[in-house]
């Protein structure tokens, strides 16, 4: 196994959630990491024009950690 950590944004962290859900409710009990390895595997089976299809609508972040400021700034809009 490989330990690594890494960025999400809200809305896809919220996407896993949306799927964690969705198979509890088939019985089907996974935490996030195995949401993100199901995805993978998924993505994996795709065709090179499906994945680029995919890949093309992805909102890009920037690489490295948020500022301080921005973390409060979220915090702060969140509640």
């Amino acid at each position: 196994m490989k330990r690594d950590g890494f960025i999400v944004p809200y809305n896809d962290y919220e996407l896993i959630e949306k799927s964690r859900i969705r198979l509890e409710k088939k019985v089907l009990i996974f935490n996030r990491t195995e949401i993100i390895r199901l995805a993978l595997n998924a993505l994996n089976r795709l065709d090179d024009s499906e994945l680029k299809e995919i890949a093309k609508g992805l909102f890009r972040m920037k690489s490295g950690r948020p500022s301080r400021a921005h973390d409060a700034v979220k915090e702060v809009s969140n509640g």
